[in-house]
């Protein structure tokens, strides 16, 4: 499935650029030259940026037979599109629904789009993972606990509005064959000194879940062993937020993301 984002074309980023006609001219190239790919089903304005402004009016009239939101995440549009599939109708421009107050038939707006919660696995310094200074001391009075806590749930009932949660996950470490293959052996586990480089830490799944696992020690069987129970644990952390938001308004969610790209600590799933 393909979800094409226009985030060069932003009004939130770039102000006036919608209004130019090179840009015009750039978006209708563009979905004239992807939309013969089936795995396209929806043209996105942008990401986490407002909205794509006037040319989402110019996707609309280029292709029909696709999705289009306002951005990602987006509670949609009320004109212009049909109201079960987000297909342009291509009857006038489209019109973003609003925020607030329900609609004028007493009932909440139709589901909404929701980002996050942005699970980054903290509590040891590296390039992004939060932790500042030293690591987080097990037992030691005020210090931060390690424990994997779930977001709040959305309001239940009719009376509420539903949600797709179109973009969370939490963050992991790669395969041992990945991770080991761009260290030196002397490396080979997640306190080494890379790790303080790396993008995020894991620290938090194994010590919610694992606690008895050692993460000072190197060497391969040591690696293979928190590699594995750093991807368990955010898999038992995933899982309690699934159930979770079984419970409530949540109509869908999409993880983010599903394999990992690079070997580092990072969003693969």
């Amino acid at each position: 499935m393909g979800i094409i984002d226009m985030q060069y074309s932003t009004d939130g980023i770039f102000p006036g650029a919608s209004d130019t006609p090179t840009q015009e001219a750039e978006v209708r190239h563009q979905v004239r030259r992807m939309a013969n790919h089936p795995s396209i089903v929806v043209w996105s304005g942008c990401n986490e940026c407002g909205s794509i402004g006037k040319l989402a009016d110019v996707v609309a009239e280029e292709d029909q037979s696709r999705s289009i939101r306002a951005a990602s995440p987006s509670i949609g549009y009320q004109a212009g599109v049909h109201t079960l599939t987000d297909h342009p109708t291509g009857t006038g421009p489209l019109e973003q629904r609003h925020t607030g107050p329900p609609s004028t038939n007493g009932l909440p707006w139709p589901i909404g789009e929701s980002h996050g919660p942005y699970n980054f696995a903290s509590l040891w310094p590296a390039v992004n993972g939060g932790g500042k200074g030293n690591p987080v001391k097990l037992g030691v009075p005020g210090s931060t606990s390690p424990l994997a806590k779930i977001q709040p749930g959305y309001l239940t009932g009719q009376a509420q509005p539903g949600y797709f949660v179109s973009e969370t996950g939490a963050t992991t470490m790669s395969s041992f064959e990945s991770m080991s293959a761009t260290l030196s052996k002397e490396y080979w586990g997640l306190h080494a000194k890379p790790f303080y480089e790396r993008n995020y830490p894991c620290e938090r799944w194994i010590y919610s879940y694992f606690r008895t696992i050692d993460l000072n020690q190197t060497g391969a069987e040591a690696f293979q062993r928190q590699l594995y129970f750093c991807m368990f644990g955010q898999a038992l952390f995933l899982k309690a937020q699934v159930d979770g938001w079984r419970a409530n308004n949540i109509w869908g969610l999409l993880l983010w993301q599903y394999n990992e790209v690079w070997p580092t600590g990072g969003w693969g799933a």
